[in-house]
């Protein structure tokens, strides 16, 4: 969703010398990074790991860490933050410390925060920009941004029937976040019911499902020294609720969900070391496991992945959506998309086949890699969306198309679906045995991306 702060020297300073944070109204907040680190999943992971001993170190030590400096407003804001997701959805006062550590570092937990001016504008500043600019500015609390900024000002003017300038209110962005920003609401349950009592890794994992900011891996360390500071002053304050599964219930109807695998009480080693592979050293930290047929290239299809997918995006069975109940591939849906809506080569090859596969499909690219195959399909039926030809050579993060610019039609273009092949298979017979429960032809794509279920 959202970035990280433009003044990092001294952002860095109150992280690794204080491991506090203070509000600044000279720091601008989230500042557009669009740069991706390759590794940045290994590292994020090894990362994860490395706090969570530290964290045992500084428990068996007996250590505290420097409470966090903080003004009045803004502990006003995080106790009724506290008081509104603890007392309506039962969320832990651990797991509403993972989620200060992302208000903290996304708007400073001041809801009048747009993106690229400083925190806790005025109330006119606010009416000002809110609802402007949506594709680029992230919006309040959370720096909702593109369609999630849209939807907040809708919420807030047609759904609320309020002035534009009430949608800088904390209560208002509460309500918005836990009933107005419908496509978020899966992965808000589910972290409410997978947070721990460790404010770092939930900060982690809230960073990871819900935030989805491309961070480095400097920027969600931050959030997660916030969380531990946060939980700390929520003790302090008396906010030391418990975990409620009955009221958890209640977000998103009573409609249950495949468990998102978060745990990092272990460290497995990665089978892919080989000595030209820049992310070796992280992969040898790092909980993910790629399926060993396959390298360490493979990257997401699209920026601001957030490694989460509900039963019917998934592959496998669907459970009765499709025909046979069978998905071969993934399809990253208008959750997965931020402002950026083009399509990236997964791995380098060669473009192998392009062509318009009828309205339910839609334009298909075929890439082969040389030793697998893989397609992209149903993510637009616009041939200007189209940037490669049969033949071209693509590298891994090449640009090769982008969501429908026309708006799309028949459920096609407003997601990507990617499917790849079994090694020594062809894209063109796992698309015609797409719906073979057997599959013989595709494997799961989450495997090769190493990305742990």
């Amino acid at each position: 969703m959202i970035k990280k702060f433009s003044y990092i020297s001294l952002i860095c300073a109150s992280l690794l010398f204080s491991g506090t944070v203070q509000a600044n109204d000279d720091i601008l907040l989230n500042q557009n990074d669009d740069y991706v680190d390759p590794c940045a999943k290994f590292k994020l992971d090894s990362l994860e790991s490395d706090e969570s001993e530290k964290s045992d170190e500084t428990s068996t030590n007996n250590k505290s860490s420097t409470p966090v400096n903080t003004n009045k407003e803004q502990e006003e804001n995080a106790k009724k933050i506290y008081e509104y997701m603890h007392d309506k959805y039962g969320f832990s006062y651990q797991s509403v410390a993972g989620i200060l550590g992302n208000f903290q570092q996304e708007s400073g937990i001041f809801p009048r925060t747009i993106q690229g001016y400083p925190a806790n504008i005025s109330e006119k500043e606010w009416n000002n920009l809110f609802g402007k600019n949506v594709g680029s500015t992230g919006a309040g609390l959370g720096q909702w941004t593109a369609d999630r900024h849209t939807l907040l000002y809708n919420y807030t003017t047609k759904e609320k029937k309020l002035d534009p300038v009430r949608g800088g209110d904390l209560d208002i962005q509460l309500d918005f976040m836990f009933n107005g920003d419908k496509g978020y609401l899966p992965m808000l349950k589910q972290y409410a019911k997978e947070s721990t009592d460790d404010a770092k890794q939930n900060a982690f994992l809230f960073h990871r499902v819900w935030e989805r900011s491309a961070d480095s891996v400097e920027a969600v360390s931050f959030r997660m020294n916030c969380a531990e500071n946060w939980k700390k002053k929520l003790e302090e304050m008396g906010c030391k609720g418990s975990k409620d599964e009955d009221k958890i219930n209640k977000i998103w109807g009573n409609t249950s969900l495949s468990t998102i695998q978060t745990s990092v009480t272990s460290v497995s080693t990665s089978n892919a070391t080989e000595d030209n592979d820049p992310c070796a050293e992280y992969k040898k930290d790092s909980k993910l496991s790629l399926d060993g047929n396959y390298d360490s290239e493979w990257r997401s299809p699209i920026k601001g992945f957030n490694n989460v997918f509900d039963g019917a995006q998934d592959y496998g069975d669907d459970g009765g959506y499709r025909k046979n109940s069978w998905h071969n591939g993934l399809d990253f849906g208008s959750v997965g998309f931020g402002s950026d809506k083009n399509l990236y080569a997964c791995h380098s090859g060669k473009v192998i086949k392009v062509a318009h596969r009828g309205n339910d499909i839609g334009w298909w690219i075929a890439v082969d890699t040389g030793k697998e195959q893989y397609y992209y399909q149903e993510f637009t039926h616009n041939k200007d969306d189209i940037f490669v030809k049969e033949g071209d050579e693509v590298k891994v993060g090449d640009k090769i198309g982008r969501l429908d610019s026309k708006g799309g039609a028949g459920g096609v273009g407003t997601h990507l679906h990617m499917t790849i092949t079994k090694q020594g298979k062809k894209a063109e017979q796992a698309f015609q045995n797409a719906f073979n429960r057997e599959d013989p032809y595709a494997t799961d794509p989450m495997k090769v991306l190493g990305i742990k279920k």
